[in-house]
């Protein structure tokens, strides 16, 4: 035999105990996984949901023409944000469309 070499042994009930400590873990650890997905799934919902809603205002908010909201006629509109002459910022399509495209911010007091 060689010398220098030690034969470590656990008793059958040890190894037993240990084994079904690590079993127990990995049980924990799939559910806590598991629960992990669900809500993060819950939580994609939730701001697609947002999402939608928060672009349906957008839109619904720039159904209105914004001259007749300032008593204007709309041969005197200027738009802040694209210089065209026949509607407000409020209203620009150029706008919107960054806004929803996600190139432009919009601030919680609505302001970009």
């Amino acid at each position: 035999m060689c010398e220098g070499i030690k034969i470590v042994t656990q008793p059958v009930s040890e190894t037993k105990a240990l084994a079904q400590k690590l079993e127990d873990l990995e049980v924990a650890q799939a559910l806590e996984k598991d629960h992990l997905v669900n809500m993060n799934k819950n939580m994609d919902a939730k701001f697609s949901a947002m999402e939608n809603m928060l672009k349906a205002f957008i839109i619904q908010s720039g159904a209105s023409s914004s001259a007749h909201k300032h008593g204007k006629s709309a041969e005197h509109v200027r738009c802040f944000f694209c210089g065209g002459e026949d509607h407000f910022q409020g209203d620009c399509e150029e706008c919107k469309r960054l806004i929803r495209s996600g190139h432009l911010k919009i601030n919680p007091e609505g302001k970009l």
